[in-house]
């Protein structure tokens, strides 16, 4: 499941290297189709399902930024992302032939099903703020989630200002 990924940050600096920062995302709406086996009269066929992925993140964090006012700032963070996944599934109308009438036969559409979650996930980070002038910044990150492993790789860019 793909999609672009957009995100709003803010963060704010207890010292020149420590920094908390929260920041709200979205993602474009995502889609997969996925076939499965059935049988109908007897007969296997396949059904093909589509399901459809709209994803929202609050993440939370810790920040240590490296040295002290310099232009280029790496930096590692810790925290937790707590994401909102809502799923549709709609499954496609099958059509199969009959050999016992000798023509094609359409099953009817079965009812869509909407599942929605909620996870939170610890998360660890590793990037860099690259200054463009006294206040504005370009910035890199990536970030690995984990929920028994690796459950998510996101990679951050982003331009931002400092008040």
């Amino acid at each position: 499941m793909d999609s672009f990924f957009r995100a709003v940050s803010a963060g704010w600096h207890w010292t020149d290297n420590l920094k908390t920062e929260i920041d709200f995302g979205g993602g474009t709406d995502s889609r997969v189709f996925r076939t499965q086996p059935v049988t109908i009269a007897g007969r296997s066929t396949y059904q093909t399902t589509q399901s459809r992925f709209k994803r929202q993140t609050l993440g939370f964090s810790q920040q240590y930024q490296f040295f002290h006012n310099v232009w280029f700032h790496p930096h590692v963070a810790a925290g937790v992302n707590v994401t909102w996944v809502r799923q549709r599934d709609e499954p496609e109308q099958i059509y199969f032939y009959d050999p016992a009438t000798g023509t094609s036969r359409i099953e009817p559409r079965q009812a869509g099903t909407e599942q929605k979650s909620v996870t939170a996930n610890p998360f660890v980070a590793i990037g860099y703020k690259a200054y463009l002038s006294d206040r504005a910044f370009f910035r890199n990150d990536l970030r690995l989630a984990f929920r028994g492993g690796i459950d998510e790789t996101t990679l951050r860019i982003g331009l931002g200002f400092d008040f």
